[in-house]
């Protein structure tokens, strides 16, 4: 219970950046959706966390890295379309949108190639073709 009321520091940059991003996802339903789950996360192993900023990978860099991966896999449960192929207008475009901003952030940063970026984005699309 105290870690969670005085996390490291390292988490606490970790819970800034969240909420950096939810201000420019537009408190959006997908992100908060991805935020819950980022949360849960992170206050899970607190202390995984900060070892991988003392290890040198940037809060920025976990955080956008970590949207990424769990708005793609909440994509590809197909949990958020109407049916095959198509996602639900509220929810699941919202979703599209947090993965798209999250990969081409990681892209600004340097964290990832724009070719592997471009690459995921028409893995994602693919899958959620095949999906729902």
């Amino acid at each position: 219970m105290l870690k969670r009321l005085f996390p490291p520091k390292e988490v606490k940059a970790i819970f800034d950046v969240i909420d950096e991003a939810d201000t420019k996802f537009n408190h959006c339903v997908g992100f908060k959706l991805v935020r819950e789950y980022l949360e849960r996360i992170v206050h899970s192993d607190p202390g995984a966390v900060a070892k991988k900023v003392r290890e040198g990978l940037s809060p920025r860099q976990i955080t956008y890295s970590l949207i990424a991966n769990v708005s793609g896999d909440m994509l590809e449960s197909g949990d958020y379309h109407v049916y095959r192929g198509v996602l639900n207008p509220m929810v699941g475009e919202d979703l599209l949108r947090v993965f798209d901003g999250a990969t081409d952030e990681g892209v600004a940063m340097g964290a990832e190639p724009a070719e592997k970026a471009e690459r995921n984005k028409a893995a994602i699309r693919k899958n959620i073709a095949n999906v729902g």
